[in-house]
C-alpha cells in the first residue's frame, strides 16, 4: 500500500510533570489499563489505544514549590499509521 493510501490517525500527546514517578506510574497504569511503554530514571510514557493517548510523565520532585513550575509540561499530537 502506498504511503498516500495508508490511513493516518493521531493521538493526543500529553506530557506531565509529577512529584512521585513511581506513584504516578502505578495510578496511570490502573487508569489506562496498560503498562508503561517506556521507562527510564525520572521518566515513563504510556501509549494507549483507547483512549488514543501518548502520556509522558517527567519526575520533578520540587513541583509546586515556589517558582518550581506546573504539572503541565507540554501538549501535542502524535501521528500514527
Amino acid at each position: 500500500m502506498a504511503a498516500a493510501d495508508r490511513p493516518v490517525g493521531a493521538r493526543v500527546h500529553l506530557s506531565l510533570n509529577v512529584r512521585d514517578l513511581a506513584q504516578s506510574v502505578k495510578f496511570y497504569q490502573a487508569f489506562l489499563g496498560v503498562p508503561p511503554h517506556k521507562e527510564r530514571p525520572g521518566y515513563a510514557n504510556f501509549a494507549s489505544e483507547n483512549p488514543p493517548l501518548k502520556l509522558a510523565l517527567n519526575e520533578k520532585p520540587n513541583l509546586g514549590a515556589t517558582g518550581a513550575g506546573s504539572a503541565l509540561n507540554h501538549l501535542g499530537f502524535q501521528m500514527v499509521e
